[in-house]
C-alpha cells in the first residue's frame, strides 16, 4: 500500500463528505455531488489499501500511478473489485444505496434531475443519510485499515445530523399513512438511520419480520424471541445486532438463551453455520425451515459451504472458487501454496 496516497484519498473523501452536509441547505445539488465523491474516494481507498493497481483502469503502470497519470475506477467498478478480487464485498443493501446516490449524481451532473427545490433537497437528504449509515458501517468493519481517521468519521457523523433535519418535512408528509397503519394495529418502529418513528413492521416468517422506514427507506430485519423465564416477547433489529436484554421479570436474556429458544437443528450435525453477513462464527440456527443469524437477524433457506475450510455460511456470497480464495473465515489454499 502507498500510505501517502491512501492518506490523501481519505482526507479528500472526508472533506467532500463534510462539505456535503454544509451544502445541503443552500446548494442541495452540490451536496449530493460532494457526497457521491466522498463515497467513491472511500471505496478507492479501501482498494488501494489492498494494492495500488486495483484502482487503475486498464493496464497498471506504477510509474504513471506515482505521477497521478492514470484513470481510476468509479464507484461501481470499485464495489465489483472489492467483491471479486479482494473478497470483501459490501452488503447488497449498501450497494443499492450507493448506486442510488450515483444515479442521482449522474442526473445532476450530466443531464437534469426531475425534482427541484424542497423536493430535491428532501430526496438528497434521504439518500445521503442512508448512504452515510452504510458507509459508516463499512468504515467500522474496516476499522483497522482506517484507524487513523476515526476522528474524521466521528466529525462527519456529527455533521450528518444537520442533513437529517431536512427529513422532518418527509416525516410530516407520511404521518397520515403511518397513523392509518397504527389504526390497523401495525407496529411502527423507530428507524436507526433517520431516528423517526416511521418504520412499519411486516411479518416475514416465524420469528422474522422486516421494518421499512417511510422517511429514509432503510429496510432491516428483526428477530423475535421469548424470555426463557416469563415467556414475554422481545425483539432486536439486524442493524443494532444482538445486545443482552434485561426482561421486566428480572431475567437477563443472553444470546445463548436466544439460540436455545429458536434452534431446531439436529445436534448430531455438529457446529452451527457462520454468518457471512456480519462475519459472526456459529451464530446461525435452523428454525421453521429457515437459517437465521441470531447476531444480525439475516436469514435464508440455504447456506453455502466453503471448499477449503468446509465451514457452512449464511449469506457468504459466491463460494465457487473458495478452495483457492477462501471465505469470510479462512484464506483458502492460495494459488502459490505447494
Amino acid at each position: 500500500m502507498d500510505s501517502e496516497i491512501f492518506h490523501k484519498l481519505c482526507e479528500s473523501a472526508f472533506d467532500f463528505l463534510r462539505r456535503s452536509a454544509k451544502e445541503i441547505e443552500s446548494e442541495p445539488k452540490h451536496a449530493l455531488v460532494s457526497f457521491a465523491a466522498g463515497v467513491e474516494l472511500i471505496l478507492k481507498a479501501r482498494l488501494l489499501h489492498e494494492h495500488w493497481s486495483l484502482i487503475v483502469v486498464g493496464k497498471p503502470d506504477q510509474k504513471k500511478f506515482k505521477k497521478g497519470d492514470f484513470n481510476s475506477v468509479g464507484a461501481g467498478d470499485a464495489l465489483d473489485r472489492l467483491e471479486l478480487i479482494v473478497g470483501d464485498p459490501a452488503p447488497k443493501e449498501a450497494i443499492a444505496a450507493f448506486n442510488q446516490i450515483i444515479k442521482h449524481r449522474n442526473s445532476v451532473v450530466h443531464f437534469f434531475h426531475e425534482l427541484e427545490g424542497d423536493k430535491f433537497r428532501q430526496a438528497a437528504a434521504r439518500d445521503m443519510c442512508l448512504g452515510w449509515m452504510y458507509l459508516r458501517a463499512l468504515l467500522t468493519a474496516w476499522a483497522p485499515k482506517f484507524d487513523a481517521f476515526k476522528d474524521r468519521v466521528r466529525l462527519t457523523d456529527t455533521a450528518m445530523k444537520k442533513v437529517k433535519g431536512f427529513l422532518a418535512a418527509v416525516f410530516e408528509s407520511v404521518k397520515p399513512e403511518l397513523d392509518s397503519l397504527r389504526k390497523k394495529s401495525v407496529e411502527i418502529a423507530i428507524c436507526p438511520s433517520c431516528s423517526f418513528e416511521a418504520a412499519p413492521v411486516a411479518s416475514v416468517s416465524g420469528p422474522i419480520s422486516v421494518q421499512t422506514c417511510k422517511v429514509c427507506g432503510l429496510s432491516i430485519n428483526r428477530l423475535s424471541f421469548e424470555c426463557p423465564e416469563c415467556g414475554s416477547e422481545h425483539t432486536f433489529n439486524g442493524w443494532d445486532q444482538f445486545q443482552p436484554i434485561q426482561c421486566e421479570c428480572g431475567e437477563a436474556i443472553s444470546q445463548e438463551d436466544v439460540k436455545k429458544a429458536l434452534d431446531e437443528s439436529d445436534p448430531s450435525e455438529g457446529q452451527h453455520p457462520n454468518c457471512g453477513n456480519c462475519t459472526s462464527a456459529g451464530t446461525v440456527v435452523w428454525h421453521e425451515g429457515m437459517y437465521i443469524c441470531i447476531e444480525c437477524a439475516s436469514y435464508s433457506e440455504t447456506v453455502a459451504q466453503c471448499e477449503w475450510c468446509s465451514e457452512y455460511q449464511l449469506n457468504g456470497g459466491d463460494l465457487e472458487f473458495s478452495y483457492f480464495s477462501g471465505c469470510e473465515f479462512c484464506d483458502g489454499r492460495g494459488v502459490d501454496d505447494d
